[in-house]
């Protein structure tokens, strides 16, 4: 005659016959109970450096995506700067608009000499009607003459990205001949890089200013 069945042995039994019950739970459980590591939702590790992947069917906002591959991506603003150049440290960019006053002849020769003198004073001149920079100068240039000497004076807005002026940089230089009739042929290229070399060193003092 058997032994009776007491309680712990029906307690014991019900254990025995619920485990293989629970070996056989759904997989993927753990997947919707967030227990998985990132890494492994998309199959694999992220790399580094490169942006994160998402399983298929896992909804993300287009802000969350492109937020996360902006942080995940390599930057290339060191590459796309323009290098400081050798003769001075680059204080920061500037971009002349059309000047006023002057002729075609001495408003071409203004460009070269502002080129050449601002490697110098380490400013990186931006084409005007490229992307706006933090520094805008617009020129006005006339000629004064008293008796035999002839000035020319030059007036530039500084402007700010928005337009609106900061301050003004103004002078004169006096001509390097005699013009006769006409008051520009006496404004050589030596007035003229004068007059360059001089809103250049105002214009980098304004940027280091700016910080």
């Amino acid at each position: 005659m058997s032994a009776p069945i007491n309680r712990f042995h029906l307690l014991a039994l019900a254990a025995l016959l619920a485990l293989p019950a629970c070996t056989r739970s759904d997989p993927t459980a753990a997947l919707s109970s967030g227990l998985v590591p990132r890494g492994e939702i998309s199959g694999g590790l992220e790399p580094m450096g490169g942006p994160p992947t998402l399983s298929a069917g896992m909804p993300v906002s287009d802000t969350m995506a492109t937020g996360s591959t902006q942080a995940m991506a390599p930057t290339q603003v060191a590459a796309l700067a323009p290098a400081p150049s050798p003769a001075g440290a680059m204080v920061g960019d500037v971009q002349f608009l059309p000047v006023v006053g002057a002729p075609p002849a001495k408003a071409e020769l203004l460009a070269g000499a502002l080129s050449r003198n601002a490697a110098a004073r380490g400013i990186v001149i931006r084409p005007a009607a490229g992307p706006v920079a933090a520094l805008r100068l617009k020129g006005y240039f006339s000629t004064l003459t008293e008796g035999r000497r002839t000035m020319l004076v030059y007036v530039w807005d500084v402007l700010d990205s928005s337009g609106a002026r900061l301050t003004r940089i103004s002078g004169q230089e006096p001509a390097s001949g005699t013009g006769g009739s006409d008051p520009w042929s006496a404004i050589g290229p030596q007035t003229i890089d004068a007059v360059a070399a001089r809103t250049l060193t105002e214009a980098a003092g304004l940027l280091s200013r700016q910080g």
